[in-house]
């Protein structure tokens, strides 16, 4: 396994622990009050997104074995270009539904 998809993978966990750890013990409505958690999370989703934007391009077989990777780089390009367009329901929604599916699917490209 090449150095750089090892980093592009930690750069993930990385952000998916983050996010964890910013959201832990919130429910939504405490969510969508808290500005500056909002927007760690979602800075952490655009290092997420485009990490996998360069898996994509440089790693495309391993890219292929993450579930939903190219609606998570999707949404990392509305959350920093659409910014005016962002539902917290669905950040938090992805958050407490889906990034689980993403941790797993980065892990098994680690070998853990």
């Amino acid at each position: 396994m090449q150095h750089d998809i090892r980093k592009l993978c930690f750069d993930i966990l990385r952000a998916i622990e983050d996010i964890k750890t910013f959201t832990e013990g919130l429910e939504y409505e405490q969510y969508q009050q808290n500005r500056l958690v909002r927007l760690a999370v979602e800075r952490d989703y655009e290092i997420i997104g485009e990490a996998l934007k360069r898996m994509e391009i440089r790693f495309a077989d391993d890219f292929a074995t993450v579930a939903n990777g190219r609606k998570i780089i999707d949404f990392r390009n509305l959350l920093a270009h659409g910014y005016d367009e962002i539902a917290d329901e669905i950040v938090w929604a992805i958050t407490k539904y889906d990034i689980n599916v993403l941790e797993s699917d980065i892990k098994q490209i680690l070998g853990q």
